[in-house]
């Protein structure tokens, strides 16, 4: 008998991604819808009404999908989640926790509430994965599900959440609209490097260039990419990311393949522009978990980057 699992949630800074799923025999997934809605830019992270118009649209993305799950799996991560693999020498779990917060809270740059984390990667070797994340960041997160009439089961980290619906890459790149996140995977687990440069970016220097508003800008940014204009922001990106991985490699993570997903992943060129910069192979993947819907490949290869995170989350359960 299939199982429906809980709703994937993936709320960004300026949208919302749900997805759903059900589990079948052997344990086989099947994505069984996924739709994303446009949110004020930041709006649900300020105050109690921008809450509510997050919530609110939220829920007609919940009534559009039929939605009948009221559980859900969400995902944050930086700059409101920072993870890192630690190795502990033999000791009691009451002192590794005081010895992960004091790693993971000395080099604070905030004076904001840290709630820290530990999953074991390798129990008998000492080494664990730990998070730190934003209290309160972590609970405006939650509130904007509650209020839509959601119940959260798990809070998972992006990067674990994509290494599982795309476990064949040795790295993946999130590019956002404000800024872009690398996650390099190793045996021991994964390194993550941030930049505050995202498709943002782009955008504005498109509208620069042509001396058109942003609106117009960002139409044009999706059919065009940076023709015409906004072409020394594009470069300035694949070269941040691409820094980013020699960072990566500099620190011993092995990268043949990366994977790029955010709604930023999309623009035109930058794939092909970082794949010369760095001799690496770089793919915008589709998933085989998105593959299992009746959705046509054309709208798949388009949507992909900006409904992955969505769709592994909704496989949280099963993993």
């Amino acid at each position: 008998m299939n199982r429906l699992q809980p709703l994937g949630v993936d709320i960004g800074s300026t949208r919302v991604r749900v997805a759903m799923s059900e589990c079948g025999l052997e344990n086989r997934l099947r994505l069984l819808a996924i739709a994303s809605r446009d949110l004020p830019h930041d709006s649900w992270r300020h105050g109690r009404s921008e809450l509510d118009l997050a919530a609110a649209i939220l829920e007609e993305l919940l009534r559009e999908l039929g939605a009948r799950k009221k559980e859900c799996i969400t995902a944050i991560g930086a700059p409101y989640a920072t993870l890192r693999v630690m190795r502990f020498p033999r000791m009691s779990r009451i002192e590794r926790m005081r010895a992960a917060r004091f790693e993971m809270l000395q080099d604070a740059t905030s004076e904001r509430r840290r709630i820290v984390r530990l999953h074991p990667v390798d129990r008998r070797s000492g080494i664990f994965a730990v998070a730190a994340i934003d209290e309160a960041a972590l609970n405006i997160h939650v509130e904007v599900l509650r209020r839509a009439g959601l119940r959260v089961v798990a809070v998972d980290h992006d990067a674990y959440a994509l290494r599982r619906i795309l476990p064949e890459f040795d790295a993946i790149a999130d590019i956002g609209r404000d800024g872009m996140r690398l996650h390099a995977f190793r045996s021991t687990g994964v390194t993550s490097w941030s930049a505050l440069f995202g498709g943002a970016h782009v955008t504005q220097a498109i509208a620069a260039d042509l001396s058109i508003d942003e609106e117009s800008a960002e139409k044009r940014k999706r059919i065009l990419g940076a023709a015409g204009g906004g072409e020394s922001a594009l470069a300035a990106l694949a070269q941040e990311l691409s820094a980013m991985l020699g960072d990566a490699q500099g620190s011993g993570a092995k990268i043949a393949r990366l994977a790029l997903v955010g709604n930023g992943a999309r623009l035109p060129g930058l794939a092909e522009r970082v794949e010369q910069c760095t001799g690496v192979s770089v793919e915008l993947p589709v998933a085989a978990l998105l593959r299992t819907s009746e959705i046509s490949d054309e709208i798949l290869r388009v949507a992909s980057p900006d409904w992955t995170l969505a769709a592994a989350l909704s496989g949280w359960a099963a993993a």
